[in-house]
């Protein structure tokens, strides 16, 4: 008898960032709101990337 208490192993859980942005219409942004996103997406996903701790996906929606 190895343990005191017979418990499951530890789960691999999953964490997100989910980042809203409010657009100045019900489009797509203005050019420089489409620029700022696309920076913020890149420097997460570098980030991600250097840490080694998953994947980044970005999205569009509502």
């Amino acid at each position: 008898m190895g343990a005191l208490f017979d418990l499951p192993e530890a789960e691999t859980t999953e964490e997100a960032v989910i980042a809203r942005y409010r657009l100045s219409d019900d489009q797509y942004g203005s050019r420089a709101e489409r620029e700022a996103i696309s920076d913020a997406e890149r420097s997460m996903a570098a980030a991600v990337e250097q840490a080694g701790v998953g994947e980044c996906r970005a999205g569009g929606g509502r």
